[in-house]
């Protein structure tokens, strides 16, 4: 199996990608697999012509979410399986909080441990595996409390196109600290053509970098600097019924008949939105459920999910779009061990 390859990207100026439910006063955090991807597809479709991108789009390659990095410190997702032994309620709120296990930590949850809560341990909902500040750098109470990014409120107006009427609303973007940003993980196909795909996908997200990522591209938002990618090997289980998705899942047919509901935990996310192709502005993406990250999926085989890339969209009904328009609903999962199969 070709490793995993991992791709940090840094916002010096923000960025803002809608969050699921809102309007532009909130932004998400993340950028979830088929954003990515989809937005990766569109610069080499930009930048070599529509072929290349349909090259990526058959390629099988594997993407993951963005996830936060901060430091040398990756940021998973927490799997929806694990919770920790906790000693009062104060813990528990607390870990209610965390969002994301540090590398260390998530390695360990893949191998069916408990590391202990430490509370001393938390930033911005990321649980790390060492304290953040040493013995002699411990916050004082009169001290900005640090954190990884925030968000920021940018106001705008519309104006009613006949009355002139104001009306003020705020546009939220994301800002991260200095060594702070977002990386995920791509696994790429194992036959010749896999150096192809990676090459054609690396330039291709250099280029997107330069466009910008999100809102307000044009004026400057959203661009981001890429850092040299390196391998990242994970220590995962070597045999386990039990999977752990780092990306958006649509199951196939026979992943969703091979699926044990009752042995699985796992979230639903509802993805939606404008089509963006030129000829197709004024059309809406219909509405289709994902599998989110985080979840964990129990299989009767033990497989690990792949999913699917759907056409949502087709030229037959909308004859004027460039090409069909499709949701990758493809995904990249690692074996998870649950305590009970140690």
């Amino acid at each position: 199996m070709n490793p995993l390859i991992c791709y940090r990207i840094r916002f010096p100026d923000g960025f803002h990608v809608a969050a699921p439910g809102y309007a532009m006063e909130q932004a998400a955090l993340t950028i979830a697999s088929d954003t990515l991807f989809g937005a990766v597809c569109s610069a080499a479709a930009t930048l070599f012509g529509p072929q290349k991108s349909a090259d990526l789009l058959r390629s099988g390659m594997l993407l993951s979410s963005a996830f936060p990095f901060w430091k040398d410190q990756l940021f998973f997702p927490k799997p929806l399986s694990f919770t920790p032994k906790l000693q009062d309620a104060t813990e528990y709120k607390k870990f209610k909080r965390v969002s994301y296990l540090s590398r260390r930590l998530f390695e360990q949850v893949l191998n069916g441990e408990h590391p202990p809560f430490n509370l001393e341990n938390l930033l911005s909902g990321c649980w790390m595996d060492v304290p953040i500040h040493k013995k002699d750098e411990r916050k004082t109470e009169d001290k900005r409390e640090e954190k990884l990014w925030h968000k920021v409120d940018r106001p705008r107006v519309t104006l009613d196109r006949v009355t002139q009427a104001s009306n003020l609303f705020t546009f939220a973007e994301i800002h991260f600290e200095p060594k702070a940003g977002l990386f995920f993980l791509a696994r790429f196909p194992e036959d010749e053509g896999g150096w192809n795909v990676k090459k054609s996908f690396e330039a291709a997200l250099r280029f997107l970098g330069d466009e910008g990522f999100g809102s307000d591209r044009t004026v400057g938002k959203g661009w981001f600097q890429l850092d040299e990618p390196e391998e990242l090997t994970l220590n995962t289980p070597l045999r386990s019924n039990r999977a752990v998705l780092l990306s958006l899942l649509s199951p196939t047919h026979e992943e969703v008949e091979a699926l044990i509901p009752d042995r699985s935990m796992y979230a639903l996310v509802t993805r939606r939105g404008w089509v963006t192709v030129p000829g197709g502005e004024r059309l809406r993406r219909p509405s289709q459920r994902f599998f989110g990250e985080g979840s964990v999926l129990a299989f009767k085989d033990g497989r690990i999910p792949v999913g699917a890339t759907r056409s949502v969209l087709g030229r037959d009904r909308y004859p004027e779009l460039p090409h069909d328009i499709y949701r990758y609903g493809r995904c990249l999962a690692l074996p998870i061990q649950a305590v009970e199969d140690v």
